[in-house]
């Protein structure tokens, strides 16, 4: 793996602008230790020894985003550490796998990001790809919204549609 840190300046514009959506995603983004992972295809979040997060983005992945995606992309890395999705790992649940966590956990902060915090999905050029409640559901008319992950891992267990 071969980690290349993000200049100060990159890490002060974006920080500059994630400060519209909420001041933790701000903090977050300045402590985090941030760099371009040229073997990720997406993004990830995960700790150092020390305990802080590292934010890894894909080089690629992030030079063909919108600065709109951008900052979805570091708010979404953003909560996975503010919900503890490191030690949430659904082994309590029955049928759970790393994906169907992975995905349920992708609901919530989606859902989140874009209820809370002035994101529109469709700003976010391949929405339909990503993790939300109408594309990981058949009957998504049937789930509700704003609950927790374990809510979301358990539909997706028994009634989730995902092949998607």
């Amino acid at each position: 793996m071969s980690l290349t840190p993000f200049t100060k300046d990159d890490i002060m514009s974006l920080g500059n602008k994630l400060e519209d959506y909420h001041t933790v995603f701000y903090t977050f983004w300045e402590l985090a230790g941030v760099f371009y992972d040229d073997d990720c295809p997406t993004a990830y979040v995960k700790f150092s020894r020390d305990g802080k997060p590292i934010v890894a983005v894909g080089t690629e992945f992030w030079a063909n985003l919108t600065l709109r995606e951008k900052l979805f992309i570091i708010c979404h890395e953003c909560l996975h550490v503010i919900l503890h999705h490191d030690i949430r790992k659904g082994d309590d649940i029955k049928g759970a796998t790393p994906k169907l966590v992975n995905i349920a956990q992708d609901i919530v902060i989606n859902e989140l990001i874009v209820d809370a915090f002035g994101f529109d999905r469709i700003d976010i050029r391949n929405w339909k790809n990503l993790c939300w409640i109408d594309t990981c559901f058949k009957y998504h008319q049937l789930i509700a919204r704003n609950e927790t992950y374990s809510y979301y891992l358990e539909k997706l267990i028994h009634e989730g549609d995902t092949d998607n």
